[in-house]
């Protein structure tokens, strides 16, 4: 019995991107996970149609709070959930916002199938063609056609010197290293209590705390006692990443204007 297709996971950023034509995924091995902002309270009346016809196929979910990225976290914190839930999964994101490239080269870091889209049409398996290649795992180049070929010669004897296998360049070493994105675990740290957090530190807030020890102290008041340290340094890793914060050499935290 041939194996099932891969599912396509498609996560809609639906304050970014409200074209969505779920007529597209009939017969097709896709799930749409659509998630919606807090205030996005009406839907044009032809996609509940749609979301009639196709409701084992679709599924909404509805930000909690409101505040900048509150949306982005909850998207991808399913991106997440979903990922360890289906490791064979093929997983498309549907967002203007560049800022999701960055979860997309964690997950091909990984070895997972993953890719951005700027428009629901674009996502490959949505095209009337056959299911194309998974989008992070492209296909090998083919070797160009000659026009003649010439007659093969004899082979000449090699010396044991020319037989030794060729080094790796440096850079191609280079290119190999894991990807650095700084993520966190949403079973520890809920997207909804982390986007507080960034607005109590957001440009124009007073009394952000001016060294670690202090911002130590407001991520576990407003996070939970219960983080370990090596929680705190991760969430702390990725404020100084997006550029929430900078931390000097001797502790003290400056933030941008």
């Amino acid at each position: 019995m041939p194996a099932a297709p891969a599912t396509h996971y498609i996560f809609v950023d639906f304050e970014n991107v409200q074209s969505v034509q779920l007529d597209l995924i009939a017969g097709k091995p896709v799930m749409v996970i659509m998630v919606i902002g807090k205030d996005q309270t009406k839907i044009p009346l032809e996609l509940v149609e749609q979301l009639m016809t196709f409701s084992s196929q679709v599924r909404l979910v509805r930000t909690e709070v409101k505040g900048k990225n509150a949306l982005d976290f909850v998207l991808s914190a399913e991106v997440g959930a979903q990922g360890v839930a289906d490791p064979n999964g093929t997983f498309h994101i549907i967002s203007r916002d560049k800022g999701f490239d960055a979860l997309v080269a964690h997950f091909r870091g990984h070895d997972r199938s993953a890719a951005r889209h700027d428009a629901f049409v674009k996502v490959p398996i949505l095209s009337t063609s056959s299911t194309p290649a998974t989008p992070s795992r492209p296909a090998p180049t083919p070797t160009a056609t000659r026009a003649a070929t010439p007659p093969p010669r004899p082979a000449a004897t090699k010396s044991p010197a020319s037989t030794a296998p060729p080094k790796k360049s440096p850079a191609s070493r280079k290119a190999a290293a894991p990807d650095p994105t700084p993520t966190l675990d949403f079973t520890v740290v809920p997207a909804d209590k982390l986007a507080r957090l960034k607005d109590r530190i957001a440009p124009g807030t007073l009394n952000r705390p001016k060294t670690t020890r202090a911002l130590r102290g407001l991520i576990k008041d407003k996070l939970g006692a219960r983080l370990s340290g090596q929680d705190i340094e991760d969430i702390l890793n990725q404020l100084t990443f997006d550029g929430s914060l900078s931390i000097a050499s001797n502790g003290a935290v400056s933030y941008p204007a």
